[in-house]
């Protein structure tokens, strides 16, 4: 009889504990990952990402899309009731908002784990971990990869979305970084499409009338690449001079896999995705994690298997 208790004991201890080894971490909490419109190819991949992290693990993570343009109220609403619920972890894309800040505070004073994407909230609290992508490093690479394209000799004029005044553009210094050290490749200046491509392809044709021996054309968003391959297209010269871009959209890839663009430097979407459901779990298991964490980018081309 004292033996049947003793492992009636046991059994109940181990079904306490979890009979299978350690507890589910979904018992914890719902990781909510606040994203873009997942239209768009950054979030999309990163998204993917964040789903395949947590299939692997058996976690619960509900990837939410918001539309701060749009439905900035609605969005604030289901931050605020995901922090109300029992939220394992919170990943989001940080947009400038009091109340947005005044939410985080509300996270991180309730010890829940906050992983930001791409950028830390303006005042820069409340503090979590960062995914993101040094856009410097990577335009830099292109701007390489310019170089490349040119031999070594040419002028290139840079089409980008810079709206910031006097603040400056990571993908316009990195790629400028790029080409530096190369005495016979020369930037003609820097231009403003705001980021639509109708502008970019006038503004390519304005450039090539200004410079007619212009070798390439560098772009700071996929839109740019699209309306610069435009402008070629339409003054048939689309082989002499070299696009290259910052970012790629499925109608820039098409541009790519027909040779009309040259290539693109890009995000690594998926990985971060990845990392940040990678980190989210490390967090709600209270381990130790860097205050940054960088997820790399790629480089494409007509070349490459996407």
């Amino acid at each position: 009889m004292r033996n049947k208790l003793l492992f009636l004991l046991i059994c109940l201890l181990l079904m306490a504990t979890g009979c299978k080894g350690e507890p589910a971490l979904g018992s914890r909490g719902v990781i909510y990952a606040f994203v873009g419109n997942t239209d768009q190819t950054h979030w999309q991949q990163l998204a993917w990402g964040l789903e395949a992290f947590g299939q692997e693990e058996g976690l619960d993570i509900r990837v939410i899309e918001l539309d701060i343009e749009g439905q900035e109220r609605a969005s604030l609403k289901q931050i605020k009731g995901a922090i109300k619920k029992s939220t394992g972890a919170i990943i989001i894309r940080p947009f400038d908002s009091d109340r947005l800040e005044g939410l985080l505070k509300s996270a991180h004073k309730k010890a829940i784990p906050l992983i930001y994407l791409e950028d830390r909230p303006s005042g820069q609290e409340p503090p979590g971990t960062l995914i993101y992508t040094d856009r410097e490093k990577a335009a830099k690479e292109a701007g390489k990869a310019m170089v490349d394209l040119l031999e070594g000799s040419g002028e290139i004029a840079i089409i980008g979305t810079n709206n910031a005044g006097d603040l400056e553009d990571p993908r316009e210094t990195g790629f400028i970084d790029g080409i530096k050290g190369h005495q016979n490749v020369k930037l003609v200046n820097i231009y403003d499409c705001r980021g639509d491509s109708h502008i970019a392809k006038q503004t390519a044709i304005d450039i090539l009338s200004a410079y007619p021996s212009l070798g390439g054309l560098y772009a700071t968003c996929p839109q740019a690449a699209i309306g610069a391959a435009e402008a070629l297209a339409e003054l048939g010269i689309n082989s002499r001079v070299k696009v290259l871009s910052f970012g790629y959209n499925d109608e820039l890839l098409t541009y790519i896999n027909n040779n009309r663009v040259c290539g693109a430097v890009t995000e690594n979407s998926y990985q971060a995705g990845y990392l940040a459901g990678q980190a989210a779990l490390s967090l709600m298991k209270g381990e130790s994690i860097g205050k940054d964490i960088e997820a790399g980018f790629n480089f494409i081309s007509g070349e490459s298997d996407k």
